[in-house]
């Protein structure tokens, strides 16, 4: 990712009321983590059951030779309930929950969104990492206050709870396209490539001497996408960070780090901003872990 220079997109230090998704989208999305919500909760149950099954069963070499044969069945037993259970939490979330809903409770939210970070993660990355998945709730938690606006405050360009600038969305689709994951951006919107390629291409270029470049055109498909589907804005900013060849550090302090360094960019007060960053990942850190 180029370290190009980017006014301040995040939601925080504003107060102007953010626009809300339409009625329906909103009904949907509450509708929908209704559902999930319990369904995910059976399935997390299950894995961890499964889990703690296979961590009492006895070492192989303590065993006999029968013993031996027979834990291993249970062993593959129980290992092949984890995987049918992982795939199903999987395509639950994949299938039941693009957005979350405009809830007033904070764990509701987190718990909501880590889903869908996780379902890009796994669709995205050949070999996912939770560390990856937990960066992107972080920089979604701290852009989007704390996933409550989709659209920046104070009538700016920033759109999602990552708050994409028009520019950055253009070069994002651009790499999606080169990269090869054209397809599963499609797949997330029902929007066929073609009328992908077209909302990109009258979104502006990166101009260093014109702040235009971080409006979105009117009506521009990709901008409602970011505002409206928050799998979708998922998976734009994982290709996003894609470009960035350095690996994303483990703790919430280089995970801040990080963030400022290649999604920041500038602006501010680097150390006083990733302090905040930092705090706040470590503050949804403690929501999500009340579930998962």
């Amino acid at each position: 990712m180029a370290k190009t220079p980017r006014k301040s997109t995040s939601a925080h230090g504003q107060k102007q009321s953010a626009r809300r998704a339409p009625l329906r989208v909103r009904a949907r999305r509450l509708e929908a983590l209704s559902d999930l919500l319990p369904q995910q909760r059976e399935i997390l149950e299950q894995i961890d059951l499964c889990s703690r099954l296979l961590c009492d069963l006895p070492e192989l070499n303590q065993l006999s030779k029968d013993q031996r044969a027979a834990t291993q069945a249970t062993i593959s037993m129980w290992h092949e309930a984890l995987v049918l259970a992982a795939a199903r939490n999987v395509s639950l979330v994949r299938s039941a929950l693009a957005d979350i809903p405009d809830e007033p409770d904070p764990m509701k939210r987190a718990v909501a969104f880590r889903p869908i970070v996780g379902a890009c993660v796994d669709a995205l990355d050949p070999n996912p990492s939770d560390n990856t998945k937990r960066f992107l709730l972080h920089v979604a938690w701290h852009e989007g206050d704390k996933l409550r606006t989709r659209v920046q405050y104070g009538d700016g360009p920033a759109r999602s709870f990552f708050q994409f600038e028009a520019y950055r969305a253009k070069e994002a689709m651009q790499y999606a396209r080169q990269a090869g994951y054209i397809d599963k951006l499609a797949g997330t919107t029902g929007n066929t490539k073609k009328e992908l390629k077209d909302s990109e291409d009258d979104l502006p270029g990166y101009d260093p001497k014109d702040s235009s470049c971080s409006y979105f055109p009117d009506g521009n498909l990709i901008r409602t996408l970011l505002e409206q589907n928050d799998q979708f804005g998922a998976y734009l900013v994982r290709i996003a960070f894609k470009k960035v060849a350095a690996a994303i550090g483990q703790t919430n302090a280089e995970h801040a780090d990080y963030w400022y360094t290649y999604w920041k960019v500038s602006g501010g007060d680097p150390d006083a901003l990733k302090k905040v960053f930092a705090k706040e990942a470590n503050e949804v850190d403690k929501l999500v872990a009340q579930l998962f």
